[in-house]
């Protein structure tokens, strides 16, 4: 399995052929030096008879032995070819290491993962593998190992993380297991798995687990926040509507009051929204006339920040299945977004389409002509609390994801500093079933 030469099996059958030749020239050679210096010991023929019956009885037991000997190939051919087949085709990255650490043999699992292509990485120091930053500690590591060897997990309490061809690293898990062939060094056998998309998931459930705590908390605190804001906020408007008393450093500072007095209640309105349960009323909805419905209810905020709209609606499209006020709220979300991005105006389009590349779905985009989204900002997007306003709450698009992935769809984002931003909604059409049970009384 690791490293059998290709033409054993022809050696092996070709071995009763070369004995028996092999037998016959020193024989001859016997019958020549025998005439040579003993020419009267016995005769000419006396000597080929005797060479040809002994290689006729030599020739019999080969043959015996040959159809063994062809037996026990065909098994071991076929042991070969089966260790091979479960080596190609499982499931489990596999990766074979001699002691001085070069790699012998990698199966396609283990090359997808690290980004490698066929035989790549045959011969090659495994540290390759790893980051820059644990090379040092993996030699020590696997000196270590050799010097006990025994089948185990490797770096247990560690957290082991792969390196790919690109550069690009990946959490991952690795068993060892030592074996000792014969006539050759002894084999670390790796298996290696792929732990990114597991920890990603315990993460969301973390996350999940402790949202609906914090839920819960906010929805208390939000509701007992309520009252009191809106007493101080209807005040600061009261007292900013009498006339002037002639103190403008009060007026400028009831301004300031009436606007936190807003910031706080927009907060608490988002924490009910976080606590909220998930809607269970859904029915159809068109989805270019929840655009023009939220355009005409933005259109005011639109025209004070000198932001133009462009707007190219397939008229074609199917309806979805969904909530049109959650939907509606992802709109006007991403809407604003864009008008804080133009603060000195610009341009937002606005398209609907079938999905390109999701059979069954529909897209819709929107993007602006702003600056840009900073590349240190772009991978925490969508991270709850994550605002790069000074009036933000950071709710709006981690609820505007969770409101897509609710629809079965999602929201993703494309940008570069200095270039436009858009935003893009995928979802899901309705299907006839659903529209049947959706009108349904």
């Amino acid at each position: 399995m690791f490293g059998m030469p290709r033409h054993h099996e022809a050696r092996v059958f070709s071995h009763p052929i070369r004995i028996l030749a092999v037998y016959y020239a020193v024989a001859l050679l016997w019958v020549v030096a025998s005439e040579l210096f003993l020419p009267n010991a016995f005769s000419l023929i006396d000597r080929l008879v005797f060479i040809l019956i002994t290689g006729l009885v030599i020739g019999f037991l080969l043959l015996v032995n040959l159809r063994a000997v062809q037996q026990y190939a065909a098994q071991l051919r076929e042991s070969v070819l089966m260790s091979d087949v479960y080596f190609q085709s499982t499931a489990q990255g596999i990766l074979v290491v001699a002691p001085d650490g070069k790699m012998l043999r990698a199966n396609p699992v283990v090359e997808h993962m690290f980004g490698y292509g066929h035989e790549e990485l045959e011969g090659r120091p495994v540290d390759i593998l790893m980051p820059d930053r644990v090379r040092g500690a993996h030699l020590a590591h696997r000196e270590s190992y050799l010097r006990a060897p025994r089948s185990r997990p490797m770096g247990i309490g560690l957290d082991l993380a792969g390196r790919r061809k690109d550069g690009s690293e990946f959490a991952l898990e690795v068993s060892l297991n030592y074996v000792a062939t014969k006539g050759s060094h002894p084999l670390v056998i790796c298996f290696v798995t792929d732990i990114s998309e597991r920890l990603a998931f315990e993460r969301q459930t973390r996350q999940a687990e402790t949202l609906n705590a914090l839920g819960a908390i906010a929805a208390g605190i939000a509701h007992d926040l309520n009252n009191p804001l809106a007493i101080i906020s209807s005040r600061s408007e009261l007292m900013l509507s009498l006339p002037d008393s002639g103190n403008p450093d009060l007026r400028q500072d009831l301004e300031v009051l009436r606007r936190n007095a807003e910031r706080a209640s927009r907060i608490a309105a988002g924490l009910l929204t976080l606590a909220a349960q998930r809607s269970t009323e859904r029915g159809p909805v068109n989805i270019n006339e929840l655009v023009e419905a939220t355009l005409m209810l933005i259109a005011g905020e639109l025209r004070r920040h000198h932001i133009g709209v462009v707007v190219s609606l397939d008229r074609n499209l199917p309806l979805i299945l969904g909530d049109s006020t959650a939907l509606q709220r992802v709109l006007m979300n991403l809407l604003m977004n864009a008008c804080d991005a133009m603060p000195a105006g610009g341009k937002v389009r606005i398209e609907s389409g079938p999905a390109r590349d999701h059979a069954g779905m529909l897209q819709l985009s929107i993007a602006d002509t702003g600056a840009g989204i900073p590349a240190e900002v772009f991978p925490k997007l969508f991270d709850i609390f994550f605002t790069t306003k000074a009036s933000g709450t950071g709710l709006g698009l981690w609820l505007a994801r969770r409101t897509l992935r609710e629809h079965g769809g999602q929201i993703d984002a494309e940008s570069e500093p200095g270039k436009d931003t858009k935003f893009t909604l995928t979802l899901p059409v309705m299907r006839e079933k659903e529209g049947a049970s959706a009108q349904r009384p």
